[in-house]
């Protein structure tokens, strides 16, 4: 994994298990908060836009795995 895809992973992943395990609930949050991770996490924004839709996917499917 790049260091993009660790922050991201580190963050989605705290988000998930806020969201207990609701995969669809966490990426409505993400997509809903978008302001807020940009304003409160620029580290955890910036890492996310640099990410392929591959390397997004490969996170969230890594996050699953134990599902």
């Amino acid at each position: 994994m790049t260091k993009d895809q660790i922050v991201f992973r580190t963050y989605f992943n705290r988000q998930f298990e806020a969201h207990n395990h609701d995969l669809f609930g966490t990426i409505l949050w993400w997509r809903n908060h978008g302001k807020y991770i940009f304003m409160n996490h620029e580290d955890v924004f910036t890492a996310y836009k640099n990410l392929s839709v591959e390397e997004v996917n490969q996170v969230i499917c890594e996050i699953l795995l134990p599902f």
